[in-house]
């Protein structure tokens, strides 16, 4: 038996009123024209009362290589969520293009002298989708949900927060201690303003997702899950005169080549990880603009060091001097990106530039797999999404490089969803993977991929009581000089122990249709489409 993919439809109060007046007035016969006597006894035609055609919709296609998971801006840890989120939900402020942050539904705010207390005064014309106001309560319900540790793994960019006090008119944020990544945080997709009373109304998070309402440029008020998912312009947003575009279609190709024909016979506007080695071929044509945006981007293989062999060290290092990243990036990207030498990208805060990473050394890979045990080798498995041309280039030549050591490295072709289920679960071996940063700080990858808390390790069942400490001084440290300390032994201790393994840093590859303006990503992976147009 086959099924059709699931098709959830959203509509506020504001659409089912244009639709209603719109059903009203197309079903009343207009009165018939007559003929109108002048004084002189002639004849006159009866002027047109034809309205004038209403301008075409001005409609923008995307096409992702992979659909969303959970539009809940708590409940989620896919950039195939959080990159979208700030399209149709927003807070008290954002990030601009350049990674500073900048007042949203704040107009401005104010730290106090010991940096204890942060008050945010609210923009009065502030709106829902649906026309209802943005009530201190609301803010009060979204900022006690984010903050919850029961609510998602986002809890802890809140950490610093002890209170939090709002009304109508201003957020006041009261912390237990200074915190360096305080303001930051606060432009996070998980500190969103939520309506309160819709959520109670429709019986709690789960059913109102089925009919989401954000306050940001664009209402979704459709997704079909596999397909598309529909965004249309908010009438009630805040930025008079944006969104400039009347919809967004976002549609879900996860095959690479069929998202460039799509892009090519003009079906899309616009298209996402396009493959590197593309791009030659790609930039001739004058239809289309190659973007390359700055980015917290990072290609790494995940590892599960909860068992043998990949639980011991040695084994570990083995792998990570035994890939030659320079070759993945010459041969996958067409030289585009630089051999990761630490889990932190290169030149974001607090980056280690003293560390050499793993060298390409097969010598010392062998003899390190033969201090472990391992002096002929072992087989263990990497996953992968079919579908990803990436991926595959990845896993067949990390293949091919382990194979010099006498690891032999089975491919394994899953889809989308398993492949992330098994990641969370902690039930991979080894998985191809990316990482963006979502705030300019350490602080929150630091809390990600060296501490036991949300997520050990990066799913990677790694303990490390050290990193734990580390990573606890880190967040409560002010000085920018003890923590670039701080940090940079995090660095070094990452290195030692390689709980997974860094490969190469990379930009954001986006490629146009030629009369796109304003298509923006920021350096944390945003897309910032309230100023999007098409000529």
């Amino acid at each position: 038996m086959t099924t059709k993919p699931a098709q959830f439809k959203f509509f506020n109060t504001a659409i089912a009123i244009v639709m209603l007046v719109s059903v009203l007035f197309g079903c009343t016969t207009p009165p018939a024209a007559t003929s109108v006597p002048t004084d002189n006894g002639a004849v006159v035609a009866p002027t047109s009362t034809t309205a004038p055609a209403a301008p075409a919709k001005k409609t923008f296609v995307f096409g992702r290589y992979m659909d969303a998971i959970n539009p809940d801006p708590v409940m989620n840890d896919a950039n195939a969520d959080i990159w979208y989120m700030q399209q149709y939900y927003n807070g008290l402020t954002r990030f601009k293009p350049d990674n500073t942050v900048e007042a949203d539904l704040a107009t401005d705010w104010e730290a106090s002298p010991d940096g204890l207390t942060y008050t945010f005064n609210l923009r009065p014309e502030a709106k829902f989708a649906d026309g209802s106001p943005i009530t201190g309560a609301d803010w009060q319900w979204s900022l006690d949900r984010c903050r919850n540790p029961e609510n998602g793994i986002w809890a802890f960019t809140m950490e610093a927060v002890d209170t939090v006090e709002a009304s109508d008119t201003q957020v006041i944020f009261h912390l237990k201690q200074p915190s360096a990544y305080f303001l930051p945080s606060t432009a996070m997709f998980n500190c969103v303003v939520m309506p309160a009373k819709l959520v109670e109304a429709a019986g709690g998070w789960e059913k109102f997702m089925e009919h989401p309402i954000g306050s940001g440029p664009f209402i979704m008020t459709e997704w079909v899950k596999g397909d598309h998912m529909l965004l249309v312009r908010n009438p009630y947003y805040w930025e008079t005169g944006k969104p400039i575009l009347d919809e967004i279609l976002v549609k879900t190709i996860p095959d690479d080549n069929a998202r460039i024909l799509a892009l090519q016979k003009g079906d899309v506007d616009a298209i996402n990880y396009p493959p590197f080695n593309r791009v030659p071929d790609l930039s001739q044509d004058p239809n289309l603009n190659v973007i390359q945006f700055p980015a917290t981007y990072t290609n790494f293989l995940a590892l599960n060091v909860r068992e043998k062999p990949l639980s011991d060290v040695n084994v570990r290092l083995a792998l990570a001097h035994a890939i030659d990243r320079d070759a993945l990036i010459k041969t996958i990207n067409f030289g585009v990106g630089e051999p990761a030498t630490s889990f932190r990208v290169k030149g974001s805060l607090y980056f280690n530039d003293t560390l050499q990473g793993w060298p390409y050394d097969i010598e010392k890979a062998k003899a390190l797999l033969a201090e472990a045990g391992y002096p002929d080798g072992f087989t263990t498995s990497i996953e992968i999404v079919g579908a990803n041309q990436t991926q595959t280039q990845i896993a067949t030549l990390v293949q091919a490089m382990w194979a010099q050591i006498g690891v032999t490295l089975e491919i394994v072709k899953t889809e989308q969803g398993l492949w992330t289920d098994n990641y969370r679960a902690g039930e991979h071996v080894i998985q191809v993977r990316g990482w963006t940063d979502d705030i300019p700080d350490p602080s929150q990858f630091v809390a990600y991929a060296m501490s036991s808390e949300p997520i050990q390790y990066m799913h990677s069942g790694w303990v490390s009581p050290e990193a734990d400490k580390l990573a606890a001084e880190g967040v409560k440290e002010t000085d920018p000089a003890k923590r670039k300390e701080i940090y940079f032994a995090i660095q070094e201790l990452f290195n030692e122990n390689v709980p997974f393994l860094p490969l190469w840093y990379e930009p954001y590859l986006v490629i146009t249709r030629s009369n796109v303006v304003n298509f923006s990503q920021t350096p944390l992976g945003i897309y910032i489409w309230r100023d999007l147009d098409k000529n």
